[in-house]
């Protein structure tokens, strides 16, 4: 029977690095993977719909390109764009082998199941054991009762993207990041696109004035919105339907009740701030923790469960983990929210970089609490807000309160100027908002 320091069950964006990062610290490493090298994020989510997204954001540009001079008339050829999207992925796959290999990491290709503490089997036969393990096994899309799923008109994220198309008219059902972001895409390529959200709004777990702002973006595109609203699917004609309402824990089958990991409700595995089970020597990492379902945090607390189980005495910080949706405009909010905080705000209609650039859409709001002036919070909804976002996220990591925060000096002319400006209003000292139009007066 092999033996190692560090079993990772998973090699997706929490078990690979992971792995990694064990290794680093010199462990001897085995991941059990049973589907393909970086998880969903990588085949069937991040990846993928990112690809296809600078697809469409370009062929969009490309069209738009007449007020600037530039006349084109560019064609969708479908089969080149899947063949783009899976040569991401591809390469993408061959650089965590490579990583592996560089590393003396063993890939063990198979279905495990906890058979103890510290032993694994895999495909119900040979068995491995290891002093620590870390499950990183994931989540699939959720589908609830009464919503049929036969993968041909009823469909899944993963049915998209295994087998990309472009319907002429689609109904996504849930109006969360995932499906916003398809309710781009599709509505880039030609498609008619309606969504339909429960809620009060788009984005539910983002504020209000987030979602209500791509609501209207929405609809300016002629993308249908239904907000409060449950919806029959009966009721829907479209060509195509698109389940996009939440994920499940990957939890079943791996022998983890027999071994009395402590999961909740919904199946999902209790850690505490170290990534670490009820069960000494066993960790988890990802989507599974149901801490929330971002490839980042995933990998950030991968790595986390990695040093601990080399020794280490690493803790999670929730309060540190941005929010980044790609749909058009991107979205990238951090940190508090308003709530009884002074708020700096500047719109993107008064920067420069966005009319040189045609790309006007969007605010940007920096949140600082009344008393210490910390900066504690951002919201961005525009060009490169996913990008952007990561400014004010280090500026909450830094513990920079406003006067510090307002002394970095950004380029001319960029985007992240106006996070410069959103500062300044905190003080109602921004450069290019009228006196009437500060924030906090």
């Amino acid at each position: 029977m092999k033996k190692y320091d560090v079993i990772v069950i998973g090699a997706g964006p929490a078990g690979y690095p992971a792995a990694i990062r064990a290794a680093q610290l010199e462990a001897s490493v085995a991941v059990v993977e049973k589907n393909e090298l970086g998880g969903v994020c990588l085949n069937k989510g991040c990846i993928p719909t990112k690809s296809l997204i600078h697809a469409a954001n370009l062929y969009e540009e490309i069209n738009q390109g007449k007020k600037m001079g530039i006349e084109a008339n560019p064609k969708i050829d479908l089969a080149k764009l899947i063949l783009w999207k899976d040569s991401v992925i591809k390469r993408l796959g061959l650089g965590i082998l490579s990583l592996f290999k560089s590393y003396g990491i063993e890939l063990i290709k198979g279905s495990a199941f906890l058979k103890t503490p510290e032993m694994i089997e895999i495909n119900g036969q040979e068995e491995i054991k290891a002093k620590k393990i870390i499950i990183a096994t994931g989540s699939s899309s959720f589908i609830p009762k009464g919503f049929e799923i036969d993968h041909r008109r009823f469909i899944t994220s993963d049915d998209v993207l295994s087998n990309f198309f472009i319907p002429k008219d689609i109904a996504i059902i849930g109006g969360g990041a995932i499906g916003c972001e398809f309710a781009c895409l599709f509505n880039k390529l030609g498609a008619k696109v309606s969504v339909y959200e429960m809620m009060e709004h788009l984005l539910p777990g983002e504020s209000l004035d987030v979602g209500e702002y791509l609501e209207n973006s929405f609809k300016k595109r002629g993308i249908e919105v239904f907000t409060n609203r449950e919806i029959n699917l009966s009721e829907l004609s479209t060509e195509k339907v698109l389940i996009s309402i939440g994920r499940k824990p990957n939890s079943e089958n791996l022998g983890l009740k027999e071994i009395g990991i402590e999961m909740n409700e919904k199946g999902f595995v209790t850690i505490n701030e170290r990534a670490e089970t009820n069960v000494p020597g066993i960790y988890a990492a990802g989507d599974i923790t149901g801490k929330g379902l971002l490839a980042y945090l995933a990998t950030y607390q991968g790595v986390i469960a990695a040093e601990n189980s080399r020794g280490k005495e690493e803790k999670i910080n929730y309060s540190l983990i941005p929010s980044c949706i790609f749909t058009d405009p991107e979205i990238g909010t951090i940190g508090k929210r308003e709530e009884g905080s002074l708020v700096g705000r500047f719109p993107f209609l008064a920067l420069g970089k966005s009319y040189a650039e045609n790309r006007s859409e969007g605010f940007i709001k920096v949140i600082a609490e009344k008393e210490s002036e910390k900066i504690v919070g951002g919201q961005i909804v525009g060009e490169k807000a996913t990008e952007l976002i990561a400014i004010i996220t280090t500026a909450i990591r830094a513990k920079m309160n406003i006067d510090e925060f307002s002394q970095v000096i950004y380029g001319h002319p960029t985007f992240s100027e106006g996070i410069k400006e959103a500062i300044l209003d905190l003080k109602k000292k921004a450069i290019h908002l009228p006196k009437s139009s500060s924030a906090n007066q």
